[in-house]
């Protein structure tokens, strides 16, 4: 990763769905990146009995495909999940959202990145300053989710069927430069690009 190199990133994923199980794998296989999860008490057994996490991608040529396996922590109690967070990503449908930032919001540190694969409908910094986020905070959404995936065994392995050309996201905050190397190395393997739109 060209970016990582030089960086330590801390990652705190909110919820247990099939993005979330695809960012443990990517992002918790490499050793500068910490993955840290917020799941409902009854995922937490399914996700700590597995020493790690397997993304299986499938491409159209058979030579393309690939797999990977990442780790991460995973608490109940965001208190134990998003305090020295670097960036955050709300990894489920957007009906959700609301109620995560809400519990993000009491531990959320100055110049945090929060946002999510998918945005639609949602105008995160107009919450966030309702909810107290720090005025420092960076927001981002993708406008459509990145990939086609289904979760094979909950906690443990998630399959990636494909991947977009490409994707658009919105951004808005002081560190807004610094989201799109992120996700971009992260999925370059998959052939997707990241696009900034504003």
């Amino acid at each position: 990763m060209s970016h990582s190199n030089s960086k330590k990133w801390t990652v705190a994923l909110c919820g247990g769905g099939s993005s979330a199980h695809i960012l443990i794998a990517m992002a918790g296989r490499l050793q500068n990146i910490i993955v840290r999860v917020w799941v409902m008490d009854s995922e937490l057994e399914a996700f700590r009995k597995a020493d790690d996490l397997l993304c299986e991608v499938s491409a159209p040529d058979e030579k393309d495909a690939f797999e990977c396996r990442g780790s991460a922590t995973y608490e109940s109690d965001p208190g134990k999940v998003i305090p020295g967070a670097d960036l955050v990503v709300l990894c489920g449908p957007i009906s959700i959202y609301p109620t995560w930032m809400k519990g993000i919001a009491p531990y959320l540190e100055q110049n945090a990145i929060v946002g999510g694969l998918f945005l639609q409908g949602i105008h995160l910094p107009s919450m966030g300053k309702k909810l107290g986020f720090p005025n420092s905070t960076t927001y981002y959404g993708f406008g459509l989710y990145p990939f086609a995936s289904r979760i094979v065994t909950f906690g443990s392995h998630v399959k990636i069927l494909g991947a977009k050309t490409f994707v658009n996201i919105c951004l808005a905050g002081p560190r807004k430069d610094e989201v799109i190397p992120f996700f971009q190395d992260l999925i370059v393997k998959l052939q997707a690009r990241v696009v900034r739109v504003r």
